[in-house]
């Protein structure tokens, strides 16, 4: 978890100065705009994958829903169109997916296959894909104070993975094991459609993937849904 903040501290220098400087003429100053976290969004989500078919067995990658397994990380910047009510904003940052299998699943070489189940039952089966993003969003805000303005913002966002692994855990003579496996099924790259409501500090957003979690050649499309709550410090 270290090095993803390491990553985003870097991240954040980099769009600090490609909008820092010139966005004076752009953007009216105001008190929410005065701090060092200006920009800084938080996603605590959770992801949902629709009904699928694979060998044979309904929702065979079928993910435990309501316990949080998306953290997403992002500065933005907004840049005004209609004084202080109508904005775009570009943003960069980390998004970091798990997903935990209802299945006992392997995501590794088995046989002729890389997914399967194992026989002799698992304590924990997670995928986690990590993606540098660059979000992109049109927001309407109710008021210039958006500490006490209604808010929605509607956009999308494009990725690129940069760390993802499996990992199982299982009791084996008495012992806890757990293994990782490479990540040669996941799709590099992600795109997809994003949404926020709220009021102040404070909202929902959800996302919907326009691209498959894994490889064509790996396994079927699988297009997950990941809603959550949404902080921000403007």
């Amino acid at each position: 978890m270290k090095r993803y903040f390491l990553l985003f501290a870097a991240l954040y220098g980099s769009i600090q100065i490609a909008f820092g400087q010139k966005d004076s003429a752009l953007i009216k100053p105001d008190y929410n705009q005065h701090t060092i976290l200006k920009g800084l969004i938080i996603d605590l989500g959770t992801a949902y994958i629709p009904s699928h078919n694979y060998m044979g067995m309904d929702n065979f990658f079928e993910v435990k829903t309501g316990r949080p397994s998306t953290v997403n990380i992002y500065m933005h910047k907004n840049i005004s169109l209609f004084g202080h009510y109508l904005s775009i904003s570009p943003g960069l940052g980390l998004g970091l997916d798990n997903y935990y299998f209802k299945n006992d699943l392997i995501i590794a070489p088995a046989g002729d296959s890389l997914f399967s189940l194992s026989e002799d039952g698992l304590r924990k089966s997670k995928l986690s894909a990590n993606y540098v993003d660059i979000p992109l969003e049109l927001r309407f805000a109710s008021g210039p104070n958006y500490k006490k303005a209604f808010k929605i913002a509607v956009g999308g966002k494009f990725g690129v993975l940069f760390s993802g692994n499996s990992k199982i855990k299982y009791d084996q003579d008495g012992t806890t094991v757990i293994r990782k496996f490479s990540d040669q099924s996941l799709n590099r790259i992600r795109y997809g459609l994003t949404g926020r409501i709220a009021y102040g500090h404070f909202g929902v957003f959800a996302y919907y993937s326009l691209s498959s979690v894994f490889k064509a050649k790996y396994g079927p499309e699988l297009t997950p849904v990941i809603v959550g709550i949404t902080l921000s410090s403007f």
